[in-house]
């Protein structure tokens, strides 16, 4: 388990998402991710029995950027995003 406060990269690719710290790699395609929930602060894109990944919005460098991870989340889940 990654330490506390240690960094972490996550990858939007095509065929899902990756997430990078100093000692693991971990990557799912969409396919394996059934919808996300999108909060004022953040997003959270959860997996049937693998948990899920937190992805902070001050992660993304501009609003252009946020707003096509958006659409990316949108469009690779069918829509399964959900505003709280």
């Amino acid at each position: 388990m990654a330490k506390k406060n240690s960094p972490s990269i996550v990858e939007v690719r095509a065929d899902g998402l990756t997430q990078r710290e100093k000692d693991r790699l971990i990557a799912l395609a969409w396919k394996a991710y059934d919808k996300a929930v999108e909060s004022e602060e953040r997003f959270l894109v959860l997996s049937t029995g693998r948990g899920g990944l937190l992805i902070p919005k001050r992660c993304f460098k501009t609003e252009e950027d946020l707003r096509r991870f958006r659409e990316i989340l949108t469009e690779a889940l069918n829509g399964n995003l959900q505003t709280v």
